[in-house]
C-alpha cells in the first residue's frame, strides 16, 4: 500500500501523565512519521516529550474542561494553522473536543479511537470513523459502527538480561508482573494468590500511588523473602522477560501494552479476563476478574504443565507477530483514513 499522502493531526486530550492511551497514540504517530507521512501530535508536554527525534509534537494545555470555550477556541486556532485533512482523536476527551472542532474546520475528516469500555459514548457519535482497541471497547459503543484495531508495538529486539536480577533458585518458579501500582492493575490480588504457594518467587516491577500499600501487604503476608520489588525500571520489559511466567491480574484494562510486549517475547501468560487478554488468550490461561482462588489455581496448573501451556500459547505468539505489530496496525488505520476521505 502506498504511504498515505494527506496531513494528519492527532489529538491526545489528557492534561498530563503517561499511560496506555498516551503510548498508543505515540506508537502510531511514530510509525506514521517513519513511513514519511505528514503527521503531527498535539498533546500535553509530557506526551510530546516522549516523541523520538524528527517526529513533530505540538505541546498544548489540556487541563481545562472539555467544554471550555476558551480551550476549544485556542485549540481550533492551533489545529487550523496545521491544516490537516484528517483529525485523529484519541479517547473520550479528544473525541468530545473533536466534535466541537468539526464546526470550525469544514472539510476535515475526524477519526476517533476508544481505548476503554465506557458507559457514555456520545462523544464518539458523529465522527467519520471510529476505532476500538479491543472487542470489549467496541461492544460498549452499542450499535455504533467501528473497527477493532488492537494496540501494537514495533517488533522488539532481543533484550539482554539485567545484571542485578535476583538469583533464581533451583526447583523454584519465578513469576513476574509489571506496571503502575494502581488499583486497576490488581497487584494486591496477585499477592493474595501466591501467598500460600510453595516454590514460587515474584518479581513485581513498577511504582505508583499504591507502592507503599503494596509493600505493606508484602510484609503482612510474610512474602518479603519471596517478592522482589525494584521500583520503577526503564528495563522492566527485559526483567520480566527473564521470568518463567508473566501474570496480568488486572481489574480493568484498555488493551494492555504489557501483554503485547510479553507476547512478542513469547512469554507464557496467565491473565484475568480484561479487554485484550480475553479475546486472544486460550481459556486455560484466563481467570475471572478479581478471582484470587482462580488465579492461584491457574498458577499452580501452569507450574505443573509448562509444556502443555507452551503448546497452547504457540498460535498466540504467531498472532502477535502479525496483528500486534505496529506496521499492521498502521496499515489498517491508513485504510480507514482513505475510506473517510472518500465519504461525502
Amino acid at each position: 500500500m502506498d504511504s498515505f499522502a494527506k496531513k494528519v493531526v492527532h489529538l491526545v486530550g489528557t492534561a498530563s501523565g503517561w499511560g496506555g492511551l498516551e503510548r498508543a497514540a505515540v506508537e502510531v504517530v511514530t510509525e506514521q512519521a517513519r513511513r514519511g507521512m505528514d503527521v503531527v501530535l498535539v498533546a500535553s508536554r509530557d506526551v510530546c516529550d516522549r516523541l523520538p527525534d524528527g517526529v513533530v509534537g505540538v505541546p498544548f494545555d489540556f487541563s481545562a474542561s472539555r467544554r471550555s470555550p476558551f480551550m476549544i477556541w485556542r485549540l481550533r486556532q492551533a489545529v487550523k494553522q496545521l491544516r490537516p485533512e484528517i483529525l485523529h482523536l484519541h479517547a473520550n476527551k479528544a473525541a468530545a473536543i473533536g466534535k466541537c472542532l468539526r464546526f470550525f474546520l469544514p472539510g476535515v475528516k475526524t477519526v476517533a479511537t476508544i481505548q476503554n469500555t465506557k458507559r457514555s459514548v456520545a462523544c464518539f457519535r458523529g465522527h467519520d470513523a471510529v476505532i476500538a482497541v479491543s472487542r470489549m471497547a467496541g461492544q460498549s459503543l452499542g450499535g455504533l459502527s467501528h473497527e477493532v484495531i488492537w494496540n501494537a508495538i514495533p517488533r522488539p529486539n532481543p533484550c539482554p538480561s539485567p545484571a542485578d536480577l535476583p538469583v533464581k533458585g533451583e526447583d523454584r518458579v519465578t513469576l513476574a508482573a509489571y506496571g503502575r501500582f494502581v488499583e486497576a492493575k490488581g497487584f494486591d490480588l496477585l499477592l493474595e494468590a501466591i501467598a500460600p504457594l510453595e516454590g514460587v518467587d515474584l518479581w513485581l516491577v513498577g511504582d505508583g500511588k499504591l507502592s507503599e500499600a503494596i509493600g505493606a501487604q508484602v510484609e503482612t503476608l510474610g512474602l518479603a523473602d519471596r517478592v522482589w520489588m525494584p521500583g520503577f525500571r526503564t528495563d522492566a520489559e527485559s526483567i520480566v522477560a527473564q521470568a518463567d511466567l508473566f501474570l496480568l491480574p488486572s481489574r480493568h484494562e484498555g488493551f494492555p501494552f504489557t501483554l503485547v510486549e510479553m507476547l512478542h517475547r513469547e512469554k507464557l501468560v496467565i491473565a484475568s479476563k480484561v479487554a485484550g487478554a480475553e479475546e486472544i488468550l486460550p481459556d486455560a490461561c484466563l481467570v475471572e476478574i478479581g478471582d484470587i482462588a482462580g488465579l492461584r489455581e491457574r498458577i499452580v496448573w501452569a507450574m505443573d504443565n509448562i509444556e502443555a501451556m507452551d503448546r497452547l500459547m504457540r498460535p498466540v505468539f504467531e498472532l502477535a507477530k502479525q496483528n500486534l505489530e505496529i506496521g499492521c496496525c498502521c496499515d489498517r488505520i491508513d485504510l480507514i483514513y482513505r475510506n473517510s476521505l472518500q465519504m461525502a
